[in-house]
């Protein structure tokens, strides 16, 4: 026998142990895949809460804002939601607001809350 040439057995063995290691690495890819896009709607959601809550700072100094709170749906971002409440603070004419973001993903829905303060007509 040829010292030079390899055994099937070594081709086997060799093709069976790198078998195993690509499927520990397209695991891997398929985590990070999953985290990358739960990263996504994270930050998305992040976002459209700061807008709101700029736009709800804006709306509570022109025309005050609706002491029961309010919920909707964000234009052009299917899948996003809002609900915000407000909570008066006493002895001050302040007021705290909180905005909670929820989304869908698979089978749970997620959600992003933020909060800011406002002042309030007296």
């Amino acid at each position: 026998m040829n010292k030079k040439s390899f055994l099937l057995l070594e081709v086997i063995l060799t093709v069976a142990i790198l078998s195993v290691g690509l499927v520990f690495v397209i695991r891997a890819m398929a985590t990070c895949m999953q985290v990358q896009k739960s990263t996504f709607y994270y930050r998305r959601a992040m976002d459209l809460a700061y807008g709101k809550l700029f736009e709800l700072e804006l709306i509570s100094q022109n025309s005050g804002l609706s002491p029961v709170g309010s919920a909707g749906k964000f234009d052009n971002n299917e899948g996003f939601t809002w609900k915000y409440s407000v909570e008066k603070i006493e002895g001050k004419n302040l007021s705290r607001v909180v905005l909670e973001t929820s989304w869908q993903d698979k089978h749970r829905i997620k959600s992003f809350s933020a909060g800011t303060y406002v002042r309030t007509r007296e």
